[in-house]
């Protein structure tokens, strides 16, 4: 082999060794992390069980659709269900069952005391007002909760950025038949290793910062945003509950913009680079004044977690997840404004 091939073929080996260890190393910072990984799968979570254990008394199972303790679908007299229609953020997969706010919610809410309580949290991760609305048309029939609360929003954000400000078309996408499958094969393989993932997430969104993105959404989104919330609403009370909303609070406001971290940022951005990050701080604050109008129009409580919830670096892992500390922060807040105004309301009258 003449020599300049060889150092050729040295040198596509020493990159390609490179990167494999490169990735190797961020594979491994990735599982211990708890994220989902190609080659290492996901590390299991506090409250995993081994495959032969005995049956679970955490949901989700294929009879109980809820990241809580299992119960039965008929309740016994007094006890009181609070359904949680949420995301990521309250799923807290990275979590025990018992870490969420959402199932935190009987400890901290006054009419619970004394009281049978239970609860059904029924969020996963990237759900929308609209996937939660469906869920409660589905399940809320067998499971009666008394009340149903929604805390959504950064999903409902991409969607309707992604709706209203999205790019077109790819070029790429087009139908070439073998050649398609195949680069659509090998996208989606590269799309799981940790590699493409923080080269996504900083050179991607390095390129994006320095981009002209809109700062709001079109009074469109608006718009589907309100219908959304009526939606959920009349899906809540046809299943005899009372339809709660909260609104949402990330790690940063309008007000603090300026002190934001680049990495929550590239957060922002990962995933939907439709907005600029003061978009997105625009879009949470806008978003809850249809919340509070909403409320006040439908004579429905609502939770304002945004304007009471102090925003402590401790309380979030990121931009708009929560820490453990922080799922009892939010569960003590939530459960306080629910006894607040909730307290006349009796389930079926």
């Amino acid at each position: 082999m003449p020599v300049a091939l060889r150092s050729i073929f040295v040198t596509l080996a020493l990159t390609l060794a490179f990167l494999l260890a490169g990735e190797l190393v961020l594979e491994l910072r990735h599982y211990f992390k708890g994220y989902d990984t190609l080659l290492l799968g996901r590390k299991p979570t506090p409250d995993a069980a081994p495959a032969e254990a005995i049956a679970p008394t955490n949901g989700p199972t294929a009879d109980f659709p809820f990241r809580s303790p299992i119960v039965d679908p008929n309740a016994q007299p007094e006890t009181i269900r609070i359904w949680v229609a949420s995301a990521s953020y309250a799923a807290a997969t990275d979590l025990p069952p018992a870490g969420s706010f959402a199932n935190q919610l009987c400890d901290t809410f006054l009419e619970a005391r004394g009281r049978p309580c239970q609860t059904l949290n029924n969020s996963a991760a990237a759900w929308t007002t609209l996937d939660n609305i469906e869920q409660l048309k589905q399940h809320g029939p067998t499971w009666k909760p008394d009340y149903a609360i929604l805390y959504e929003m950064s999903n409902d954000i991409e969607y309707y950025s992604g709706k209203y400000l999205g790019a077109s078309a790819s070029p790429w996408n087009f139908d070439n038949g073998v050649f398609d499958a195949v680069r659509t094969a090998l996208h989606s393989v590269a799309e799981q290793t940790s590699s493409y993932s923080h080269l996504r997430h900083y050179v991607g969104g390095s390129i994006l910062l320095s981009s002209q993105l809109p700062d709001a959404l079109p009074e469109t989104a608006i718009a589907e945003f309100r219908a959304a919330l009526l939606a959920f609403i009349d899906a809540a009370r046809s299943v005899d509950a009372l339809p709660v909303l909260a609104t949402f609070v990330a790690s940063h406001d309008t007000a603090t913009a300026a002190s934001m971290p680049v990495d929550y940022k590239f957060q922002i951005l990962r995933y939907n680079g439709n907005l600029s990050p003061a978009g997105w701080l625009n879009a949470i604050d806008r978003l809850n004044e249809v919340i509070r109008e909403v409320g006040k129009e439908q004579n429905v409580p609502v939770a304002d977690l945004a304007a009471t919830l102090e925003r402590r670096p401790e309380y979030f892992k990121d931009f708009f997840h929560f820490t453990a500390t922080g799922h009892k922060a939010v569960a003590a807040q939530l459960g306080k404004l629910l006894s607040e105004q909730t307290a006349t309301f009796r389930h079926g009258e």
